[in-house]
């Protein structure tokens, strides 16, 4: 017997297993439904819960505070980038954010950080910024 048709058999049985579980199925929540038989006992509601500001319970404190990915740098950290991030960029000269971290010697835990530092520069309007995201390119104005 070739395998395809065992796996068909096999589909077909379990589809028929299916098709009497859920005739089953149907069957206890009609007799439910109807009243003819015995209808399975229903969870009790949940309470209601308390209205108003006394009601709700500030969340516990960690005992220490988490260090996630997205923890927030010292301001002297954010400082020392920023002064390094502008004595590598060139007056003048357009670099992507990738020739940036290269030149300013950034290490791999704060290329998120430099994006930050380069985008706050922007805002301030030391920095031009041409394009988007990956492609965007940062120029120093003199």
């Amino acid at each position: 017997m070739p395998p395809s048709t065992s796996i068909r058999k096999l589909i077909e049985q379990a589809l028929e297993e299916a098709r009497e579980e859920f005739a089953e199925i149907v069957k206890r929540k009609l007799e439910a439904l109807m009243g003819d038989g015995e209808a399975a006992p229903r969870r009790a509601p949940k309470p209601a819960r308390p209205e108003g500001r006394r009601a709700r319970r500030p969340a516990a404190a960690p005992d220490e505070p988490s260090r996630g990915r997205r923890s927030r740098a010292p301001e002297a950290h954010m400082a020392e980038l920023r002064s390094r991030v502008l004595s590598a960029m060139p007056m003048g000269e357009p670099l992507k954010r990738a020739r940036i971290i290269e030149l300013a010697r950034v290490s791999d835990e704060d290329e998120p950080r430099v994006a930050a530092v380069l985008r706050k520069l922007k805002d301030e309007g030391i920095l031009q910024m041409r394009g988007t995201k990956a492609s965007a390119v940062y120029t120093r104005k003199g």
